[in-house]
Formats: structure tokens, C-alpha cells, sequence
């Protein structure tokens, strides 16, 4: 079953309980849900991408060598640096599986 026709089995569940519902819209959710998530990693990614883009940007328009890892930026509401960029982008990479280790937890 393909995302589109996932979608289009969601329109037509009606509201109940998902164990309720038949094994075709079971599956149909889950592979919608599934794509829906991809969706929002992939804006999350944009997202991160413009905020570390925004980050080496300052770098080139300076006329000094600034320190990225303490340089911050605008990212998600607050001022973020360089560390906070990275601990984002390791997650990120954790969690589409393109990064072996685990991000740190904070103490």
C-alpha cells in the first residue's frame, strides 16, 4: 500500500476505536502515521539546517574568527550555540538512523 492510498483509507475511517477497525485501515494508519512522521523529521531537518546555516553566516560576515560552538543564533524560540546546534543534529541522525551513538543525556 503506497502513503497516498494510506491516506485515502484514513479519510474514510470513521470514529472508533482503532481495534475496532478492520486490518487494511490498521495498516493504512500505520503507514500513514509512518509518513507523517517522515514529513515532520524532514521539516525538523530544514528547520536545523537553516538555524546552523544562519550560525556560519555570522562567521562569514565577520571580520574576525568567532568561536561557532559559543556564537548563538535563533532556534526554536531561544538563543541556541553551536553545542546546542550539534546535540540537535545528533539527534536528529540518531533518530533517521544515520548516527551509531546515542545523543548524551542531559544532566
Amino acid at each position: 500500500m503506497t502513503n497516498e492510498e494510506a491516506i485515502e483509507w484514513l479519510k474514510v475511517i470513521p470514529n472508533q476505536e482503532l481495534y475496532e477497525c478492520d486490518f487494511k485501515r490498521k495498516e493504512a494508519l500505520r503507514l500513514a502515521i509512518a509518513a507523517l512522521e517522515r514529513d515532520s523529521t524532514y521539516r525538523r531537518a530544514l528547520y536545523l539546517l537553516d538555524a546552523t546555516y544562519r550560525l556560519l553566516e555570522n562567521q562569514v560576515e565577520s571580520r574576525y574568527v568567532l568561536n561557532i560552538l559559543e556564537t548563538t543564533v535563533d532556534y526554536d524560540d531561544a538563543d541556541c550555540d553551536g553545542n546546542c546546534l550539534m546535540e540537535d543534529i545528533k539527534y536528529l541522525l540518531f533518530e533517521a538512523e544515520y548516527h551509531s551513538e546515542p545523543p548524551k543525556e542531559e544532566t
